[in-house]
């Protein structure tokens, strides 16, 4: 390709911004920028340093294709195969959830929860894991524990498996189960941990399009009220988690009332905590001993 007729990094980034600006695109510079770092396998400092580079032919076609996807409203998770999540990379795919960093508030709370026990062998499990970024993130951390991952989809149990491989963890065990209709194997557990679909079914058609056109309904509704899986867990808490031991769950805007009613009919401790925007995201449940 030659230099003279050329477009170099700077050139297409300038153009594809303005492209994604156009398009309605959230963050279009940000954006354009990424995707260029995917195609050319650097860091964004690297496309500061090489500004004037001429983009090769087989550069440009997968930068075009990148933008293509990208002003459809595809997420640029799904274009570039990964997202960062707590402290580590993982593969993404339409077949899980984007993991959003509230979701590490989960994880993070988890964490402080197991170094509180001090016990080597406690046992968690993830219910509805995805791409398996909380149970794996716990585990990395606690390499002497227990991990269970549960999903009802068998696709989204592989990208699973391929991010545990890929961070070498080896603790942990997956299976294709669901809360709706029975325990995971090994239960009760020390530990509970699950971000279950909660979105009612009358607010898909109001999600933004690269949420309802493109990650997995399954991952998302219960087709219902939103409630199901909070109910499941309720109904089966005494039976999942091990006398002493906790259970974290996120929840969706306006549920913590609905949510925490459905434990505390059990007469279970249950604190509601918010996230750092200040929302209530997350719910403890502690089984009394």
């Amino acid at each position: 390709m030659s230099t003279s007729n050329s477009i170099t990094i700077g050139e297409v980034i300038k153009k594809g911004a303005e492209y994604f600006a156009e398009k309605g695109i959230d963050s279009p510079r940000l954006t354009m920028e990424l995707l260029a770092c995917d195609v050319l396998g650097v860091e964004r400092i690297g496309l500061y340093l090489n500004f004037d580079k001429p983009l090769h032919a087989n550069e440009l076609s997968r930068l075009r294709s990148h933008t293509a996807r990208r002003a459809k409203k595809e997420p640029l998770q799904y274009i570039v195969g990964s997202t960062e999540f707590y402290k580590y990379k993982f593969s993404v795919n339409e077949s899980v959830l984007i993991p959003r960093p509230e979701t590490e508030q989960l994880v993070e709370k988890a964490i402080a929860t197991i170094k509180a026990q001090k016990n080597s062998s406690l046992t968690v499990c993830d219910i509805g894991t995805g791409s398996g970024c909380i149970a794996i993130s716990i585990a990395k951390e606690f390499p002497a524990i227990t991990v269970v991952a549960t999903d009802i989809s068998t696709q989204a149990l592989t990208t699973a498996k391929n991010n545990a491989r890929q961070l070498e963890v080896l603790n942990i065990q997956f299976f294709e189960t669901s809360i709706l209709s029975e325990n995971p194997p090994g239960a009760p557990f020390d530990i509970v941990v699950s971000n279950p679909p909660y979105i009612e079914i009358e607010e898909i058609s109001s999600l933004q399009e690269e949420v309802k056109s493109y990650e997995p309904m399954v991952a998302l509704t219960d087709n219902e009220d939103g409630l199901s899986f909070y109910r499941a867990l309720s109904q089966r808490f005494d039976s999942l988690v091990s006398n002493g031991g906790t259970m974290i769950i996120e929840i969706g805007a306006n549920q913590a009332e609905k949510v925490k009613e459905l434990f505390e009919k059990q007469q279970h401790s249950v604190k509601v905590f918010k996230d750092y925007s200040g929302h209530e995201r997350l719910i403890e449940i502690k089984k009394m001993l």
